[in-house]
């Protein structure tokens, strides 16, 4: 079954600040961000909604490979990456604007 991938789970379940449980599949998010103390916002293709069931860095190395750190507040799904401008520090992820930091430049 594993090698099948009907055991493999390609989205994730959260909870948000409600407690209503959601099943996002990891293609469908676009980037994460972290805005107040102990609130994550998910940002996806339709929605988005906030969760305190994860830290930024709890939830990077539970997702994995697409997902890349770009800011110390930002971890975006590298698939929705539009475009890079290294001038202006920003990154094109769907139609939103990400900063770079300064340490993720390079």
């Amino acid at each position: 079954m594993l090698f099948t991938k009907v055991l493999k789970k390609d989205y994730l379940e959260i909870r948000d600040t409600n407690r209503v449980v959601y099943s996002v599949a990891y293609n469908d998010i676009l980037y994460f961000t972290s805005n107040a103390p102990h609130i994550l916002t998910i940002v996806t293709k339709d929605n988005s909604f906030d969760t305190r069931e994860y830290t930024l860095e709890g939830l990077l190395q539970k997702l994995g490979v697409p997902f890349i750190c770009c800011h110390k507040k930002f971890v975006i799904n590298k698939e929705h990456l539009f475009y890079v401008d290294k001038y202006l520090k920003q990154l094109e992820v769907g139609e939103y604007d990400i900063p770079i930091g300064q340490t993720y430049l390079s």
